[in-house]
């Protein structure tokens, strides 16, 4: 992964390559013996058409750090709604809690070799949904209806929903 784009993860997280370190070391202390880390950040937009008029509309956040922690056979999750350290360590030892369970014979899974990563632009975008005006897209809606309407004289009322979603995903493991 080049630095730019690492630097973009961390810092849309608001974290640091030494505090992922020290997140999972805190998972692994007692025994785990792999720790991945999943932060998120999802936004969701939605515009509802309904009589000609837009008759609702939302945005929904998604935002944290799940943290699992496989010990053996058992295998510990927990998660922050943030990227507070206090938070994501109080996490990483529920994490590590959880997987501690019980002790049972056997050899915690742990990949060899990290997975490839595309690259960079795979899917370029030239504009972000987070940055766009739900607003932008009331003409698109009506401009629908207008077309739908004009298209079948039968239809008398045209029912359209919009929805967009954005997905920021950073995995860092053991």
């Amino acid at each position: 992964m080049n630095n730019l784009l690492k630097e973009k993860y961390l810092s849309l997280f608001n974290v640091t390559v030494p505090q992922l370190d020290t997140l999972v070391g805190t998972a692994l202390c007692d025994g785990g013996g792999y720790c991945d880390l999943y932060f998120e950040y999802t936004t969701y937009d939605e515009l509802v058409l309904r009589d000609s008029e837009v008759s609702s509309g939302g945005f929904h956040t998604d935002y944290g750090v799940g943290i699992r922690v496989l010990c053996n056979d058992k295998t510990g999750y927990a998660y922050s709604e943030n990227t507070e350290m206090a938070d994501m360590t109080a996490a990483a030892k529920v994490a590590g809690a959880i997987a501690r369970g019980s002790i049972n014979s056997g050899k915690p899974f742990c990949p060899d070799t990290a997975p490839s990563l595309p690259a960079d632009g795979f899917y370029p975008c030239t504009e972000s949904w987070r940055e766009t005006s739900s607003a932008r897209f009331i003409p698109f809606l009506k401009k629908l209806e207008t077309a739908i309407l004009r298209k079948d004289n039968r239809v008398v009322k045209v029912f359209a929903r919009m929805s967009d979603s954005q997905s920021d995903i950073m995995m860092y493991n053991s």
